[in-house]
């Protein structure tokens, strides 16, 4: 039990000194500093070419309850797919909406698309802004 609560501690620190997700850091690393599959699997595809995020993963992600997603964490389904995690992370919230890249790739997915942003938008904004009776 002593060298139990001594792996527990160094895992700890070492979770606090790199500023890891605990949570996280257990679906890579077992405590008996050996590593899970998915860790296993994270090391073996170490410096090989990751996967595009799809509309897919956003699926998949959003469609998990939120009890799995917590478990799972982000960076595990990362791993699982083979998504670079921050990539993820900025395509998905962990309570499964989407942020803005993923409201692209889904708005993409659908067939829509959106208009390219250009100096003139900005200046219609800024008249519309500024007009008179535009602001609340």
């Amino acid at each position: 039990e002593a060298s139990e609560d001594a792996l527990k501690k160094t895992m700890d620190t070492f979770v606090s000194t790199y500023n890891l997700d605990p949570t996280a850091f257990r679906q890579f690393v077992n405590s008996r500093n050996t590593l899970t599959r998915r860790g296993q699997q994270m090391l073996d595809r170490a410096g090989t070419a990751r996967s595009s995020v799809a509309y897919e993963h956003l699926e998949r992600w959003s469609k998990v309850s939120q009890r799995e997603r917590n478990s799972l964490t982000l960076e595990g389904f990362a791993a699982d797919h083979n998504l670079d995690p921050l990539d993820f992370a900025e395509h998905v919230n962990p309570d499964g909406s989407y942020r803005a890249a993923g409201k692209v790739l889904a708005k993409y997915a659908s067939g829509g698309e959106f208009e390219v942003l250009t100096p003139e938008h900005l200046k219609a904004w800024n008249r519309h802004y500024n007009a008179t009776d535009s602001r609340v």
